[in-house]
């Protein structure tokens, strides 16, 4: 495909990435547009990851073979950015993306277009990533980057994306319980972490960690459910009931509790700041004893 009609297509997209929505242009049918959005090239997934790979660890040999001569990049502030000025930056730091989310791949013979929204140093924003394929290669062209603005809609989708991030960090904290892992939970307490247990104790930071060490703990399930997320900018409230099977000091328990969960973001990066638990339902009264 010509270079010239992929910039073409990308001048469109970028005005309608900033919209949230890329929409397929130029095939005959809805029908055909919707396979050429499910069906996606295995060879183009793998360039995505090595050359995000090649950004995050600045390997500047795999980002310029992966990389047009002719690339650009422009970025929020309206700056274009060539590709030897785009690797110079890259050899001073690598600025560091989070949240990525509303991933859509469009195909256009031998190009591609790339639309994603993501958190970039604690900022909402629109990427769109031109692709195209030469000599066999795909190969970033162009890049364009979009601020988000506070609009009604974009604060509903922020809404909504940060919900689902909330509802990662929350999973990947149920897998660190059930697999005793303390450098997962390390990562996820803020350093003024304080929990409270179904009889009013509070715990801090250091006390939840030494649930983790010397196999102190061993779940055997944990299963949440009636689960709700509020946000309020750079905090989030969780609310959920949990059945939890586990045995921790040698004590086997088999209960349901109530929690709420307090997130905060700090440096674009999310972290539960305190933790309360109540008792719900038991299946046996001599199980209650829990500490939340």
């Amino acid at each position: 495909m010509n270079l010239t009609r992929v910039f073409a297509v990308f001048a469109v997209a970028g005005w309608l990435a900033a919209g949230g929505v890329l929409a397929v242009r130029g095939h005959a049918d809805d029908e055909q547009a919707k396979t050429r959005q499910e069906v996606i090239d295995p060879d183009l997934q793998k360039a995505i990851g090595a050359r995000a790979h090649a950004e995050h660890s600045r390997d500047i040999e795999t980002f310029n073979r992966m990389t047009t001569d002719d690339f650009t990049l422009t970025n929020e502030r309206g700056e274009v950015i060539t590709k030897p000025e785009r690797i110079e930056r890259l050899k001073a730091g690598q600025r560091q993306a989070q949240a990525q989310s509303d991933e859509q791949i469009r195909f256009y013979g031998n190009a591609a277009l790339r639309t994603r929204r993501l958190t970039l140093e604690g900022k909402p924003v629109r990427m769109l990533t031109v692709w195209v394929k030469q000599n066999g290669q795909w190969k970033v062209a162009a890049t364009q980057i979009t601020p988000e603005q506070n609009t009604p809609r974009a604060a509903a989708e922020s809404t909504v994306s940060t919900e689902q991030e909330i509802l990662r960090y929350e999973e990947e904290r149920r897998q660190a319980i059930l697999h005793n892992d303390e450098a997962a939970m390390d990562r996820l307490l803020a350093d003024e972490f304080i929990r409270t247990d179904y009889e009013g104790r509070t715990h801090d930071r250091a006390d939840e960690l030494s649930l983790y060490k010397k196999n102190r703990r061993q779940t055997e399930s944990w299963q949440a459910n009636d689960v709700k997320v509020r946000v309020y900018s750079d905090a989030a409230v969780v609310t959920e009931r949990a059945a939890v099977k586990d045995i921790l000091d040698g004590q086997s328990r088999d209960a349901e509790f109530r929690f709420t969960h307090v997130w905060a973001k700090r440096d674009g990066q999310w972290q539960l700041v305190a933790r309360h638990g109540s008792r719900a339902v038991c299946v046996h009264a001599s199980e209650c004893r829990y500490l939340a």
